[in-house]
């Protein structure tokens, strides 16, 4: 599994890694953009074969959803 992104801060933490490695893995790729980290949504966004995946989840405790998008993540 390959993972960038143009924040290394965000490879540092162990939980996006598994996260985005785990979006990864579900499109069936092995190489993804980190593209979106936000601590406060509880969100997790990839670039990944054309496409932006994002896991989010509204509330603790709830659970996680996961949405495709064709557009890149804007910020």
């Amino acid at each position: 599994m390959t993972l960038v992104s143009w924040d290394m801060g965000w490879l540092r933490r162990e939980d996006v890694r598994v996260r985005a490695a785990a979006l990864v893995a579900g499109v069936g790729s092995s190489r993804g953009v980190v593209s979106l980290v936000s601590p406060y949504l509880n969100q997790v966004g990839v670039r990944v074969e054309g496409v932006t995946v994002i896991e989010s989840r509204a509330r603790p405790g709830e659970p996680f959803s996961v949405r495709v998008e064709d557009a890149p993540v804007r910020r």
